[in-house]
């Protein structure tokens, strides 16, 4: 088969960017030629076909509109199937991460607590403009949903039918972290990182700070009151502000903020858990990386990656991500009870099989292979 997809960044940093690449990867070791349409490439399979989409500014929001605006990437010759991650036009396959309308919703719902710089601002007005456009396009076939919380929201919101809709979920690399999880030295990782072999390491991975619960972290340690407790921040979020609110809790010198790193699996063997209790999760790709890598997961009820999940079996689900008392009682009884970190870790490692990316790779195939067989199949990818 002969795809293209469509995303604004392929890379190994960004959550699309590795979703993209490893399902590409996944085609490619099948046989499939896959050509890929992005304004950014970064670590990507040299088997892999690329073209890139002009981009001017640094600025995410003004990319995608100029994303919005460019000709087409691929020949009506070149492919079989278009599949677009939330980018440009013309597509039969959407994927979608989010329901971003109902995201938004809800966080303007609870901006008064826990999400700082609360209203709509460019990027969002971009992302709902295109999430619109590309869900009610007469040439989109499917939309890949990426859990039935995202897919029930876009039947709600957008009024499409839900045969329209089908869910597959992202995939994480399990082999990867198999092998990781004997070739890393956690001593050497933590004391890149300036910790100690003692201490009681809680690992956050997350972009944006406000919707994952960071605040509610800090305040959770603070509430704890353990020196020994250290949380490890990686990812591009607001870190001037989050160090500010850290050092008026006292806690500064119990976090390490390392900005965004690029392929941050080996990043998991430095922690005994994960936390995050984020607000709205459509999905939640480092919780499964975390479960892939042994470590207890602390995260939200509502992810879609825990859809199907038992508390206290495969995870610690939160059932309001922004009450501090239940999120330091999540953390204290990990912290204080090895015994289910391990069993809860040893749990997560076998549920997680299921989620492989070549188990995934072949349900997304098999949803282009019913858009190819569904007549009439009419070629539209004229990017207009």
């Amino acid at each position: 088969m002969r795809i293209g997809l469509v995303c604004q960044s392929c890379d190994r940093r960004t959550g699309i960017g590795r979703i993209v690449n490893s399902l590409a990867e996944e085609f490619l070791a099948t046989g499939d030629h896959v050509m890929c349409a992005a304004q950014e490439f970064e670590h990507t399979d040299a088997r892999m076909t690329r073209r890139r989409v002009s981009s001017l500014s640094p600025s995410p929001a003004l990319n995608k509109l100029l994303f919005r605006m460019s000709s087409k990437p691929f020949g009506p010759s070149e492919v079989d199937i278009v599949h677009t991650f939330g980018v440009g036009k013309g597509a039969d396959v959407v994927s979608a991460q989010s329901c971003h309308l109902a995201g938004m919703d809800l966080l303007r719902r609870r901006s008064d607590r826990f999400q700082e710089g609360p209203g709509l601002g460019f990027y969002d007005r971009v992302s709902l403009a295109d999430e619109r456009r590309l869900f009610n396009a007469p040439s989109t076939r499917r939309i890949i949903a990426v859990s039935r919380l995202v897919q029930s929201q876009i039947v709600e919101q957008y009024h499409i039918d839900p045969n329209k809709v089908t869910v597959v979920p992202n995939g994480v690399n399990v082999n990867l972290f198999h092998r990781l999880r004997s070739e890393v030295n956690k001593t050497d990782l933590r004391a890149k990182f300036s910790l100690g072999q003692d201490q009681f390491v809680l690992l956050f991975v997350g972009n944006e700070f406000g919707r994952k619960g960071l605040q509610a972290v800090l305040r959770g340690i603070k509430s704890l009151g353990n020196k020994r407790v250290v949380l490890l921040v990686v990812g591009d979020g607001d870190r001037q502000s989050y160090g500010k609110l850290a050092a008026e809790l006292g806690v500064s010198g119990q976090v390490r903020f390392t900005g965004g790193i690029a392929n941050p699996e080996r990043l998991y063997f430095a922690a005994d858990a994960f936390v995050l209790p984020t607000l709205y999760e459509p999905f939640g790709l480092v919780i499964l990386e975390a479960m892939a890598a042994g470590i207890p997961v602390i995260t939200s009820r509502e992810c879609g990656a825990t859809e199907g999940m038992e508390h206290q079996k495969e995870a610690y689900l939160l059932h309001d991500p922004t009450s501090l008392d239940e999120l330091t009682e999540a953390m204290k009884c990990f912290m204080e009870n090895a015994t289910l970190r391990l069993m809860i870790a040893s749990q997560a490692r076998e549920k997680v099989k299921q989620f492989a990316w070549d188990c995934i790779a072949t349900r997304v195939r098999d949803v282009y292979k019913e858009v190819l067989a569904s007549p009439p199949h009419v070629r539209t990818h004229s990017w207009s």
